[in-house]
Protein backbone atom coordinates (compact mmCIF):
# COMPACT_ATOMS: atom_id res chain seq x y z
CA UNK A 1 0.00 0.00 0.00
CA UNK A 2 2.72 2.43 1.32
CA UNK A 3 4.51 1.58 -2.29
CA UNK A 4 1.43 2.33 -4.29
CA UNK A 5 1.43 5.86 -2.60
CA UNK A 6 4.45 6.80 -3.30
CA UNK A 7 4.01 5.36 -7.35
CA UNK A 8 1.60 7.72 -7.35
CA UNK A 9 3.27 10.71 -6.16
CA UNK A 10 5.69 10.00 -8.21
CA UNK A 11 3.06 9.78 -11.38
CA UNK A 12 2.08 13.17 -10.00
CA UNK A 13 4.99 15.01 -9.42
CA UNK A 14 5.87 13.65 -13.17
CA UNK A 15 2.94 15.01 -15.04
CA UNK A 16 3.75 18.30 -13.01
CA UNK A 17 6.91 18.87 -14.40
CA UNK A 18 6.26 17.45 -18.04
CA UNK A 19 3.12 19.96 -18.09
CA UNK A 20 5.35 22.81 -17.12
CA UNK A 21 8.01 21.71 -20.24
CA UNK A 22 5.00 21.53 -22.44
CA UNK A 23 3.27 24.75 -21.80
CA UNK A 24 6.20 26.28 -22.55
CA UNK A 25 6.27 25.11 -26.40
CA UNK A 26 3.14 25.31 -27.14
CA UNK A 27 1.29 27.96 -24.88
CA UNK A 28 -2.33 28.34 -26.03
CA UNK A 29 -3.29 24.65 -25.71
CA UNK A 30 -4.81 23.08 -22.65
CA UNK A 31 -4.02 19.49 -21.13
CA UNK A 32 -0.88 19.69 -23.83
CA UNK A 33 0.89 17.11 -21.68
CA UNK A 34 -1.49 14.21 -22.57
CA UNK A 35 -0.50 14.66 -26.56
CA UNK A 36 3.50 14.46 -25.62
CA UNK A 37 5.01 11.22 -26.84
CA UNK A 38 6.83 11.03 -23.11
CA UNK A 39 3.43 10.72 -21.06
CA UNK A 40 2.02 8.27 -23.81
CA UNK A 41 5.23 6.11 -23.17
CA UNK A 42 4.89 6.35 -19.25
CA UNK A 43 1.55 5.73 -19.06
CA UNK A 44 1.73 2.36 -21.23
CA UNK A 45 4.96 1.29 -18.91
CA UNK A 46 3.46 1.83 -15.65
CA UNK A 47 0.36 -0.26 -14.32
CA UNK A 48 -0.97 0.41 -10.91
CA UNK A 49 -0.27 -0.52 -8.67
CA UNK A 50 2.39 -3.54 -9.61
CA UNK A 51 5.19 -1.83 -11.56
CA UNK A 52 9.07 -2.84 -11.83
CA UNK A 53 11.89 -1.45 -9.89
CA UNK A 54 13.32 -0.47 -12.88
CA UNK A 55 10.10 1.83 -14.21
CA UNK A 56 9.88 3.14 -10.76
CA UNK A 57 13.36 4.27 -11.44
CA UNK A 58 13.32 5.27 -14.69
CA UNK A 59 10.37 7.44 -13.81
CA UNK A 60 12.42 8.89 -10.57
CA UNK A 61 15.32 10.17 -13.11
CA UNK A 62 13.00 11.27 -15.42
CA UNK A 63 11.46 13.38 -13.14
CA UNK A 64 14.54 15.15 -11.68
CA UNK A 65 16.01 15.58 -15.21
CA UNK A 66 12.49 17.74 -15.94
CA UNK A 67 12.96 19.50 -12.76
CA UNK A 68 16.20 20.21 -13.67
CA UNK A 69 15.88 22.05 -17.02
CA UNK A 70 13.14 23.54 -15.05
CA UNK A 71 15.40 25.12 -12.59
CA UNK A 72 18.20 26.28 -15.18
CA UNK A 73 15.78 26.80 -17.37
CA UNK A 74 14.58 29.44 -14.64
CA UNK A 75 18.47 30.55 -14.08
CA UNK A 76 19.33 31.55 -17.38
CA UNK A 77 16.41 33.94 -17.73
CA UNK A 78 17.28 35.29 -14.40
CA UNK A 79 20.68 36.33 -15.12
CA UNK A 80 20.37 37.05 -18.54
CA UNK A 81 22.30 39.92 -19.75
CA UNK A 82 21.12 42.87 -21.36
CA UNK A 83 23.23 42.76 -24.33
CA UNK A 84 26.62 45.23 -24.73
CA UNK A 85 27.19 47.85 -22.01
CA UNK A 86 28.95 50.84 -22.54
CA UNK A 87 32.28 51.79 -21.03
CA UNK A 88 30.61 54.17 -18.79
CA UNK A 89 28.29 51.39 -17.60
CA UNK A 90 30.42 48.75 -17.22
CA UNK A 91 32.42 51.45 -14.83
CA UNK A 92 29.49 52.38 -13.25
CA UNK A 93 28.49 48.81 -12.74
CA UNK A 94 31.77 47.69 -10.77
CA UNK A 95 31.91 51.37 -8.93
CA UNK A 96 34.26 53.32 -10.69
CA UNK A 97 33.97 56.67 -12.34
CA UNK A 98 35.43 57.30 -15.96
CA UNK A 99 37.42 60.78 -16.22
CA UNK A 100 36.08 63.84 -17.94
CA UNK A 101 37.09 64.22 -21.19
CA UNK A 102 39.24 67.13 -22.65
CA UNK A 103 37.22 69.33 -24.32
CA UNK A 104 39.85 71.93 -26.31
CA UNK A 105 38.35 75.36 -26.02
CA UNK A 106 39.75 76.13 -29.24
CA UNK A 107 37.89 73.97 -31.37
CA UNK A 108 34.46 74.78 -29.54
CA UNK A 109 34.69 78.49 -30.14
Amino acid sequence: MNSTKKLQRLFRSFLKELRHIELKQQEKKNLVWQSSPMYKYVKDKFVFPASSLNNTLFLEQYTLLLNAIKVSQGISAMYKGAGERTIEQSANLVGLKLPKLYVDPIKTS
